[in-house]
């Protein structure tokens, strides 16, 4: 595609126009805007198409032809002299002659990929040791579209080993990824506490009220989030999702660290000392141990 691109760029329309016995040069302004995509400057450009038009040519003849101000006619020749899409015949005067269309496109396209190889070389060979993230730093992850909020709870599920638990205050969100959560039951099990289980009638998965003793715990949470509305997902592999509508459109907010964990295991110990929440019989291990005692 690239190649082909170029090739497109050299296609010559110039006209010609006879005033005042002067001949007048006029190019396509396509072609300039083109080759200055391929990194020639405007002036450049016009000198080189200039230089293809005429074949050989003074400095003099082309700056008469171009209109290129003679100020700067020298210094525009010897950056394209530079770049080898010119030559210099010696002589009085100097005349300067273009490299055919063909091999300028050949060689910008083997600088081309000559370049991008070498950076694709130099991201390979990137040593990321020396940006180490800090493990014991906390790292929080936007998630701004509903596309990118549900693959991230799509990926929480498949992270997690053994169970989550759902502690939510708007019923919108349950409904809205209830696909999610009943792929998610084949593999794992999880608790579900919601405010007032009536909202919830409709939706294809059991909840439960959430429990007084979890309340506080809960309402902290809210309050640091600074919304009163919003749905918590927390997983047994240390990772936390925080939901919520902003303008109509589902966010997120997603960690995954120690702290997570320890918040999950003191939700689960103290679920586990309630007879009012029904948990799974495959639900994490210790908590149904606390919970059911030894022998169930």
């Amino acid at each position: 595609m690239y190649i082909m691109y170029i090739k497109s760029v050299v296609l010559l329309r110039v006209t010609f126009l006879t005033v005042d016995r002067f001949l007048v040069f006029m190019i396509d302004q396509g072609l300039i805007a083109n080759l200055k995509k391929i990194g020639f400057v405007e002036n450049e450009a016009k000198a080189y198409a200039g230089l293809v038009m005429l074949q050989e040519a003074s400095a003099r003849e082309l700056h008469e032809l171009t209109s290129i101000p003679r100020a700067k006619i020298y210094e525009v020749l010897d950056h394209l002299v530079e770049k080898k899409y010119v030559d210099i015949l010696q002589g009085t005067p100097v005349h300067y002659r273009p490299i055919e269309p063909d091999e300028m496109i050949r060689m910008i396209r083997d600088d081309f990929e000559k370049t991008t190889d070498s950076l694709l070389e130099s991201f390979d060979q990137m040593e990321l040791g020396e940006f180490q993230k800090d493990e014991d730093a906390i790292s929080v992850w936007y998630l701004r579209s509903d596309w990118t909020v549900r693959n991230k709870i799509k990926e929480l599920f498949e992270k997690t080993d053994k169970s989550a638990i759902i502690v939510c205050q708007t019923p919108k969100i349950l409904f809205d990824i209830e696909d999610i959560l009943k792929a998610a039951k084949e593999k794992i099990s999880f608790l579900i506490l919601v405010n007032d289980v009536k909202d919830y009638e409709k939706l294809s998965l059991v909840v439960n009220k959430v429990p007084s003793n979890i309340v506080s715990l809960y309402s902290d949470l809210m309050e640091n989030t600074k919304t009163k509305d919003g749905c918590f997902i927390f997983s047994s592999n240390k990772q936390i999702l925080f939901l919520q509508y902003k303008e109509d459109k589902l966010n997120g907010f997603y960690q995954e660290n120690a702290i997570v964990s320890f918040i999950y295991k003191t939700l689960s110990y103290m679920l586990s000392n309630l007879d009012s929440v029904d948990i799974p019989e495959n639900y994490h291990p210790v908590v149904s141990l606390l919970k059911n005692g030894p022998d169930k």
